[in-house]
């Protein structure tokens, strides 16, 4: 009997996931410099800047709308 009830548990937690509103988006940013003045420096640089955000929203059977 419990593992009828656990496996009846994951099966409905399951449903409410499916029907959730998933959001991945993101961005990624390079950038090179390079400076030379001909004269007492030479200037190189590279710079990156990544961002991944994960959204998610649903409603529960009461109406309550939640997410992260």
């Amino acid at each position: 009997m419990r593992k009828v009830l656990l496996a009846t548990t994951a099966l409905v937690a399951m449903t409410g996931a499916a029907a959730a509103d998933v959001t991945v988006n993101g961005f990624y940013e390079f950038s090179y410099t390079s400076v030379n003045d001909d004269r007492t420096s030479t200037y190189d640089s590279m710079d990156d800047d990544t961002e991944i955000h994960i959204g998610y929203s649903t409603t529960s059977d009461s109406g309550l709308d939640y997410g992260m």
